[in-house]
């Protein structure tokens, strides 16, 4: 569990004088549990496979006021713009590997597996509509690799190749014409190396 507040006020003139001041909560609370078995197929190869359940659950509270723009929204202005105040995420991740023993000194293998990041909100804005949400981050990731020990285990040679797809990748831009950073969903991305 994991509670948040950022208390953040912008002062002006000669006299310090609060012109805004943001009051925002966040509330996560995230849950899992985690299994996994390694099955010998054989004297040399050996199957890995693994799940992992998480239930996550996000809440976010804002109190915001320019009193020079005249601005002033709280969490009802954002449910009445479309935006949720509250996130929860439920997601299966599984993982599977295949693990080879060519000699005592060098090993093969092959996995994939299934991550997220979670979502959240854009917090640094000064208008309600602007607050927007943005969804969890998902990846399915492969790898494959050699790894050999070599003169008596004194040196070691890791070989590995990958690739991630991840969709509805999280990336921050900014509003055009402004300094203002937020956080969406740009969509699908491959990384491999």
């Amino acid at each position: 569990r994991e509670e948040n507040r950022s208390l953040i006020g912008d002062l002006g003139g000669l006299d310090p004088i609060v012109f805004t001041r943001r009051d925002l909560r966040n509330d996560t609370t995230s849950s899992a549990a985690y299994a996994q078995v390694d099955f010998d197929l054989s004297e040399r190869l050996s199957l890995t496979a693994g799940i992992r359940f998480t239930n996550e659950k996000k809440d976010i509270d804002v109190n915001y006021t320019n009193e020079l723009a005249g601005v002033t929204f709280t969490n009802a202005d954002l449910v009445a713009v479309g935006i949720p105040t509250h996130q929860t995420e439920d997601r299966w991740t599984p993982k599977i590997g295949l693990q080879y023993q060519i000699t005592d000194g060098v090993m093969t293998y092959i996995s994939a597996t299934n991550g997220f990041k979670s979502g959240g909100w854009n917090a640094r804005v000064d208008q309600a509509v602007n607050l927007v949400a943005f969804g969890p981050e998902k990846v399915w990731s492969y790898e494959a690799g050699l790894k050999a020990d070599w003169l008596n285990s004194r040196m070691r040679t890791n070989v590995t190749a990958f690739y991630a797809n991840y969709e509805d990748r999280q990336i921050a831009t900014s509003y055009p014409g402004t300094t203002t950073f937020v956080t969406t969903n740009a969509g699908d991305t491959p990384i491999k190396g």
